[in-house]
C-alpha cells in the first residue's frame, strides 16, 4: 500500500525528480508534448520587438487533454493491493478526475471520484463513462467523505494536487522544458492547488543548482534559476494568500471561469515547495483569462480551457514584476472545454 497523504512531506530533491521523470517516461500515460518556439508576439497583440523569445508549451496536447497524468504516473507507481488491485478514491471536479478515470479504465483499477454537486453535468457524465464510480456531495464535505472511504471501506486516497509523489511527477514538465529549449529564463503557468507550479519550480531550481555545481561555480554567480510565476485568478487566489500569511490558506468562496484554478485551499506541500524554490505569485482577472482564451483560438487556432490561459494572460496584460528577457515559456496546461462553452466564449468576443 502506498504511503498515506502527508501534508508536511519533505522537500523534493533532484534525485527524487530524476526517479520520477523515469517513471513518467516509462508509464505509457503521457506523451512528450511539443513547444511552439519563437512565436510572433504580434499574433497575441504584443509589439513586434518585445525583447524576449516567446515559446508556448502545448501541454494541452497531452493524452487526456491536460498535464494531470504526469503526477498520476508517479502516484500509481507506489500503489499495491490485494486481489484485483487497490481501491482508489480521489476528489475532483475537473482534469484530475478525468485523468484518474482514464487511467483506472486503462489499468482496470477500481476507482471512485467524489465530485462537488456543483460540477457541470457533462463532466460528471464523462468521468462516469470511463467506468469509475462517481458520487457527488457539497464541496465542504468532499474531504470528510474521502476520509470515511479510506477509514471504513479500504480505499487508498490519491490527492489531486498536493501529494508529494504527484508534485514530483509534475516536475517532469520542468525537466522536459530544459531538454527542449536552449534557454529558459521565465516560465508562466496557471496555479490552482499548486502541484504543477510547485513541481516545475523545484525542477528548474534544482537543475540550475546542479549545473552550477557541475561547472564549479558558486550559487552567487550567474546564471540564476529561471523565474517561475504561479498565476491565479483574482477571485481564487489561495496561493497568493498563502504567501501573504506564510501558511497554506483557505478560501471556501473561491470561484472563477477557470474552475481548475479555484480549489477551496492551497496545497500545503505545494506552498512550501513554491516558497522554498523561489516561485512568484501573480493575479489576473476572469475577463483577462477569457480574452486570452479567445486570442489563442482566433490567432493561433488553439482551443484551450480557461485554466490554461492564466499564465499567458499575465503576460498579455502586463502583470509581470519586471520586463522579461531571454527565453520566456508559457505553459498551456489543458484543452478540456465543452464545445458549448467554447462556442459561447468565442461568440461573446464577437461583440467586444
Amino acid at each position: 500500500m502506498a504511503a498515506a497523504y502527508n501534508p508536511d512531506a519533505p522537500l523534493l530533491t533532484l534525485n527524487d525528480l530524476s526517479d520520477a521523470y523515469a517513471t513518467v517516461q516509462s508509464s505509457g500515460l503521457i506523451r512528450r508534448t511539443p513547444i511552439l518556439t519563437d512565436v510572433d508576439p504580434q499574433l497575441l497583440g504584443l509589439p513586434a520587438d518585445v525583447g524576449y523569445r516567446l515559446h508556448l508549451k502545448l501541454e494541452c496536447a497531452q493524452l487526456t487533454g491536460s498535464f494531470k497524468p504526469r503526477g498520476l504516473a508517479v502516484q500509481l507507481a507506489g500503489l499495491t493491493g490485494a486481489g484485483s488491485g487497490p481501491k482508489l478514491v480521489t476528489m475532483s471536479a475537473g482534469n484530475y478526475g478525468r485523468s484518474f478515470a482514464a487511467v483506472c479504465q486503462a489499468r482496470r483499477l477500481h476507482g471512485l471520484v467524489l465530485m462537488p454537486d456543483s460540477a457541470p453535468r457533462h463532466r460528471v457524465d464523462h468521468i462516469r463513462s470511463q467506468g469509475v464510480l462517481v458520487e457527488t456531495c457539497p464541496s465542504s464535505e468532499l474531504q470528510s467523505r474521502v476520509d470515511a472511504k479510506v477509514a471504513n471501506e479500504g480505499y487508498q486516497f490519491l490527492h489531486p494536487f498536493d501529494d508529494r509523489p504527484l508534485i514530483a511527477g509534475h516536475a517532469s514538465l520542468g525537466l522536459e522544458l530544459l531538454e527542449q529549449l536552449s534557454q529558459v529564463d521565465t516560465v508562466l503557468l496557471g496555479c490552482g492547488g499548486g502541484g504543477l507550479s510547485a513541481g516545475v519550480a523545484a525542477a528548474l531550481a534544482l537543475s540550475s543548482k546542479s549545473r552550477l555545481h557541475e561547472n564549479g561555480r558558486s550559487a552567487d554567480e550567474e546564471p540564476r534559476s529561471p523565474v517561475v510565476y504561479a498565476v491565479e485568478p483574482e477571485t481564487a487566489c489561495t496561493m497568493r494568500l498563502s504567501f501573504e500569511q506564510d501558511r497554506p490558506a483557505l478560501m471556501p468562496q473561491a470561484r472563477s471561469i477557470a474552475g481548475g484554478l479555484a480549489p477551496p485551499y492551497a496545497g500545503a506541500n505545494a506552498y512550501r515547495h513554491l516558497r522554498h524554490f523561489g516561485a512568484r505569485s501573480l493575479l489576473v482577472s476572469d475577463a483577462e483569462i477569457g480574452a486570452c482564451q479567445r486570442q489563442l483560438a482566433r490567432n493561433l487556432g488553439l482551443i484551450v480551457e480557461p485554466s490554461a490561459c492564466a499564465g499567458l494572460a499575465a503576460l498579455l496584460f502586463d502583470r509581470l514584476e519586471q520586463p522579461p528577457v531571454g527565453g520566456l515559456c508559457v505553459v498551456l496546461t489543458g484543452r478540456n472545454v465543452s464545445p458549448e462553452d467554447a462556442m459561447q466564449l468565442l461568440a461573446a468576443g464577437d461583440d467586444e
